[in-house]
């Protein structure tokens, strides 16, 4: 599977994750992301099942943080996860 956005900074709270879609072998695509702090890599991953016919998902975090994000399909391999930062260039 090809994650084909891994945007690094979103103005708001909306992390919108586009992947190419893998053969028909996979049942269910898994979005996982977790709050990351620098020395604290032990949160807890959350994740969210999304239909096998997407090709994206529209994740809300909380703003003014900085999120782990990874895409699974199940009967696919494991994607190495990125760092994405929420509510950059505008305070509320």
């Amino acid at each position: 599977m090809l994650i084909t956005n891994q945007t690094k900074e979103v103005k708001g709270r909306t992390v919108t994750i586009r992947w190419e879609q893998e053969s028909c072998a996979v049942d269910i695509y898994a979005v996982h992301y977790r709050e990351w702090k620098p020395g604290n890599n032990a949160s807890t991953w959350k994740v969210v099942n999304v239909s096998r016919f997407a090709d994206y998902y529209n994740l809300e975090l909380e703003c003014f943080k900085e999120y782990e994000v990874a895409v699974t399909g199940w009967g696919a391999r494991t994607l190495k996860p990125w760092k994405v930062k929420t509510g950059q260039g505008k305070k509320e």
